[in-house]
């Protein structure tokens, strides 16, 4: 792998890792995924919650030259570098959720 390959997945891996910690910090479960084809489009798998418990999969991946955390639906949620925004928006939209 190239070295710029490298450095544009273990970006978005370290920031998914990010709000994993940050998610688990506000109650809920999280595993970061990095193997297989998450090398190159790290997943985090939040698994229940604080008034949710349900299964979600938030991915990290480019759009037009820029990572951004995405849901599994294919909606934007907010650029990889906005952690903090991006796990308010994840745990108030959870939150939601039967």
């Amino acid at each position: 792998m190239s070295r710029a390959a490298e450095t544009a997945w273990l970006g978005p891996r370290v920031q998914a890792e990010a709000l994993a910690g940050i998610l688990n910090g506000k109650g809920f479960t999280t595993t970061v995924l990095t193997g297989g084809g998450h090398q190159h489009h790290p997943c985090v798998e939040i698994t229940g919650g604080p008034r949710w418990q349900g299964t979600e999969w938030v991915y990290a991946a480019p759009e037009d030259g820029n990572w951004w955390f995405w849901w599994s639906s294919l909606e934007l949620i907010a650029p990889v570098g906005e952690v903090t925004l991006a796990a308010e928006q994840i745990a108030r939209a959870l939150a939601g959720r039967p």
